[in-house]
């Protein structure tokens, strides 16, 4: 019977799990699994973390979870193809180039010259658009046809483990000592239909297709984790724009990663849950009310997004973006928010751009944990890749040259220019 069921899903285009490689898709089973040694661990390190402790109506309590530096170690992530390597610039035309994603996209396979799959046309992709397919947890890789601008699938090379088999989990937890715990989690990538590297490349409906699935796909993954009771859910979405900041492929794409430990956050995300308490605790919400230094930090003030310089920057030319409304999570986006921060991004990477700024960028999506009671509002950190020094790794601390008031300067005068040259060029009549 197992050998009919098989050859029906082969038939059906769906891959098999005793053909599934170990970790492929956050996958470990009886069929794939061999050695503890290259399971992803999660790391907590005992010399920079500490229980979480809540004070309430004058006692401490400490809870079960933790915050602090941690690490995910994931042996599988090396088996990714890097294709800004392996294909110069040069040679990435967007009519010709074959990125990695076009496969899943196509639902079809494409062959390089030495007879090589490029890609993979098997995936789960877990939203066409805004439209739920594949369970956040399933074991059934399929070729798919997507028709949406955007689709949001399963990370192939995951950080995280995402299905394990009970036995086998049950039989490397032995191995791990108190700060470490198997990677349990989800890793998104949402990836538009049209190609394009950077921002620019891109139509604004595009990129808030982009979003929209990236957002829809968050929202799965909170529904079907809470039907297995978990609960306390960090969620990072980010871009990696280019290889010097963790790109492999040059499809302009997101990716989330969603943590279902329920052990706790990182260092940096406690910093902020503790700003934004203190904020709550006067009834005032930084950036509800900041003119960002009586406007000389405003960029842009749009209908629903304002850009401003990070008055403390960890890079030049650091630039942030937050919602006029108070949002706390991302997945609370309406959709005139979300195309006009499409819009906003696509004009802040021009202006970056004229100004010469270095091309390799992180995209950084803060948003509250979700099943957290606590006090947020939405940012996004806009942030140029730089190389950093010892002082700089020894704290949570950078040195920068440029001011943040020089910074806004900058970008306002560059924008004026991308705005006047816009209005220069001549009008096609209809």
């Amino acid at each position: 019977m197992a050998e009919v069921a098989a050859s029906i899903e082969a038939q059906a285009g769906i891959l098999e799990l005793e053909k599934i490689p170990f970790m492929n898709w956050g996958i470990i089973s009886r069929y794939n699994f061999y050695t503890f040694k290259n399971v992803p661990v999660k790391r907590w390190d005992p010399l920079s973390s500490a229980a979480i402790e809540l004070h309430e109506y004058g006692y401490t309590i400490k809870l079960l979870k933790q915050f602090g530096h941690y690490s995910y170690i994931s042996p599988i992530r090396a088996a990714r193809v890097n294709q800004f390597k392996d294909i110069p610039l040069d040679s990435r035309a967007p009519t010709e180039f074959i990125d990695l994603f076009k496969a899943t996209i196509d639902g079809r396979d494409y062959i390089d010259d030495a007879g090589q799959k490029i890609g993979d046309a098997y995936s789960i992709t877990i939203c066409d658009g805004k439209n739920k397919l594949d369970s956040p947890y399933s074991v059934k890789p399929r070729i798919r046809s997507t028709r949406e601008k955007a689709i949001t699938f399963i990370n192939k090379f995951p950080a995280m483990c995402r299905v394990i088999e009970p036995d086998i989990r049950a039989y490397i937890e032995k191995y791990l000592d108190e700060n470490s715990k198997i990677a349990m989690g989800i890793n998104l990538l949402t990836t538009p239909r049209s190609y394009g590297e950077h921002f620019e490349d891109l139509e604004p409906d595009v990129i808030a297709a982009l979003f929209e699935s990236m957002i829809a796909g968050i929202k799965y993954v909170k529904e079907e984790s809470n039907k297995n009771g978990i609960y306390l859910i960090p969620v990072s979405p980010f871009f990696n724009i280019g290889s010097k900041v963790g790109g492999s492929v040059p499809r302009l794409h997101g990716q989330v990663y969603v943590d279902l430990l329920e052990d706790g956050h990182g260092s940096r995300m406690e910093n902020m849950l503790k700003a934004f308490a203190e904020m709550k605790k006067h009834n005032a919400c930084h950036l509800c009310r900041s003119h960002h230094e009586s406007g000389a930090r405003a960029i842009v003030v749009s209908d629903h997004w304002v850009l401003f310089s990070s008055g403390s920057p960890i890079r030049n030319y650091h630039l942030r973006l937050s919602p006029r409304e108070h949002v706390e999570c991302i997945d609370d986006l309406n959709a005139a928010q979300i195309l006009d921060l499409s819009r906003l991004l696509q004009l802040t990477s021009k202006a970056l751009n004229t100004l010469g700024v270095e091309k390799n960028r992180n995209l950084i999506i803060n948003t509250k944990p979700h099943g957290y009671d606590s006090y947020f509002h939405v940012f996004l950190d806009f942030i140029p890749f730089e190389t950093i020094g010892g002082a700089e790794m020894a704290d949570s601390m950078r040195v920068v040259r440029i001011s943040p008031l020089v910074v806004a300067e900058d970008m306002r005068n560059a924008i004026t220019r991308l705005s006047r040259e816009s209005s220069d060029e001549p009008q096609t009549e209809g």
